[in-house]
C-alpha cells in the first residue's frame, strides 16, 4: 500500500512538472502571456490641505489672534465642520463676592456666545473686540463683584477648535488682558 502511494505521488509531481514545462514552452517562458489590459484607478480621493484663512492670509495650527479684534475666518478644505470656542491650557485664580474660584474649572459656559460665535457656509465671525477678561468674567457673573485675578498677557486663554472628523485646526487667541478701575491721584494711587 505504501509503496503504491509513492508511485500515485511521483506521477502526480512529474505531471505537474509537465505541465509546467510545457506551458512555459508554449508562452516562451511566460513572456507571452498576450497583453492584458489592466485599468487605470482613477484617483478618487484629492489631496487637501485644511486651512482656516483670515484676511486673505492662511494661518495654521497653533499661530495666535491677537486678543483685540472682530474677524471673518475662512475654513478651506473642510466638509461639515464644526466650530467651537474653549478655554485654553490656562488657568488663574479670581475672586467672586470674596469666594475664590479657578478659572476654567467649573464654569459651564457658552463661549460661542460669549464671542458671538456665528458660522456661515465656508466661514465663521466672531466678536473679539475691546474684550478683557473683566468683561468676560462680568458675563459669566452678572451683578457680582470680580477681583483679585492676574493674567499672563502671553498666555493663551481660548483657542477656537475648527473640527471636521478626524481633523482638528486649532487657533488660539491670545492678549487678554486683566482690567481693573484705577484712580490717580497726586499723593497715591487706589486701585
Amino acid at each position: 500500500m505504501k509503496k503504491a502511494f509513492k508511485i500515485i505521488a511521483l506521477i502526480l509531481v512529474l505531471a505537474l512538472i509537465a505541465g509546467f514545462i510545457t506551458v512555459a514552452v508554449k508562452t516562451d517562458f511566460f513572456r507571452d502571456l498576450g497583453d492584458i489590459e489592466v485599468p487605470e484607478v482613477p484617483n478618487i480621493t484629492e489631496e487637501k490641505d485644511p486651512r482656516i484663512e483670515i484676511g486673505g492670509e492662511t494661518y495654521t495650527s497653533g499661530m495666535a489672534l491677537a486678543a483685540d479684534s472682530s474677524l471673518r475666518v475662512d475654513v478651506k478644505d473642510l466638509d461639515d465642520y464644526t466650530v467651537n470656542i474653549v478655554p485654553g491650557d490656562v488657568s488663574f485664580d479670581y475672586k467672586v463676592d470674596g469666594v475664590l474660584y479657578k478659572f476654567p474649572y467649573n464654569l459651564n459656559v457658552d463661549w460661542n456666545a460669549a464671542f458671538s460665535l456665528q458660522i456661515g457656509d465656508g466661514y465663521f465671525t466672531f466678536d473679539n473686540e475691546n474684550k478683557n477678561m473683566a468683561d468676560i468674567l462680568g458675563n459669566i457673573y452678572p451683578d457680582q463683584e470680580i477681583t483679585d485675578f492676574n493674567l499672563n498677557k502671553q498666555a493663551d486663554y481660548f483657542v477656537i477648535e475648527v473640527v471636521s472628523g478626524e481633523t482638528v485646526l486649532e487657533l488660539p487667541i491670545s492678549g487678554f488682558y486683566a482690567f481693573m478701575d484705577v484712580t490717580l491721584s497726586d499723593d497715591y494711587i487706589v486701585f
